[in-house]
């Protein structure tokens, strides 16, 4: 049957020298694979379409019970982004991001929630120019709240110390190092702060959020975009050179 929906797409792979094989996620469909013949060509390189991070609208073939590589029959794109894939910051967010989805995405079923959540996220990337140094910390959380494994629940003043093993939150800090500070614990649960993150108090939130994942997802592994995307929004932060 022919299905019409949008899809995210999260990694693309040479297959021959005119064909590529596109693993997407899509809203209607879950994730899939597909094949696509006849993009790489001197008349016209339509892989570019393929880029990972891009949403297209695509028509697919798509067959239930059929288990291997998808085939499309139309695909354009959904969303044509105006800065993501030449302003430095947001494209290395998004680098960061596609790569966590890369290691979350597993199940064919589709999950238009999740779908919608993520599409959202990558048309507000490239829309937004506010918080870009935390975005990719409020994208892990809200994720997590997707996958089922953020707590939920409001920030207690009582309890400041989220423990990320036992996922509960305490009035003490726990007695080893892999918990949130109460600055951190209050971003986490979305709380106002009066003062933003700094530079340091980000990149020990966001080793623990990449740490809290390995323990929810498995094979999650090492997230290596991480630090290119450390030193780029460092470099951001950095007063210029007189």
């Amino acid at each position: 049957m022919l299905v019409k929906t949008h899809g995210l797409v999260l990694h693309t792979l040479k297959y021959s020298e005119t064909s590529i094989v596109s693993r997407i996620f899509t809203r209607e469909l879950g994730l899939q694979s597909y094949m696509v013949n006849g993009v790489r060509s001197t008349k016209g390189n339509k892989a570019a379409l393929f880029r990972p991070g891009n949403i297209l609208e695509l028509v697919s073939y798509f067959k239930r019970e059929h288990k291997g590589l998808q085939r499309l029959k139309e695909f354009n794109f959904g969303v044509v982004y105006q800065q993501l894939p030449f302003h430095i910051i947001k494209s290395s967010l998004a680098l960061f991001i596609i790569e966590v989805l890369n290691k979350v995405l597993s199940e064919e079923d589709p999950n238009p929630e999740l779908y919608d959540f993520i599409e959202g996220s990558f048309i507000g990337l490239d829309t937004t120019d506010v918080d870009l140094g935390t975005f990719h910390l409020r994208f892990l959380g809200m994720l997590a709240m997707q996958l089922g494994f953020h707590p939920g629940g409001k920030f207690e003043h009582s309890t400041p110390y989220f423990d990320l093993k036992e996922g509960l939150s305490y009035a003490q800090a726990p007695n080893h190092s892999n918990y949130l500070t109460a600055r951190q614990t209050a971003f986490f649960f979305n709380e106002y702060l009066n003062s933003p993150l700094d530079i340091a108090e980000r990149r020990s939130l966001l080793e623990k959020l990449l740490y809290f994942y390995t323990l929810h997802i498995d094979n999650f592994g090492e997230i290596r975009s991480w630090e290119i995307l450390r030193e780029v929004l460092s470099a951001a932060a950095s007063p210029p050179r007189p």
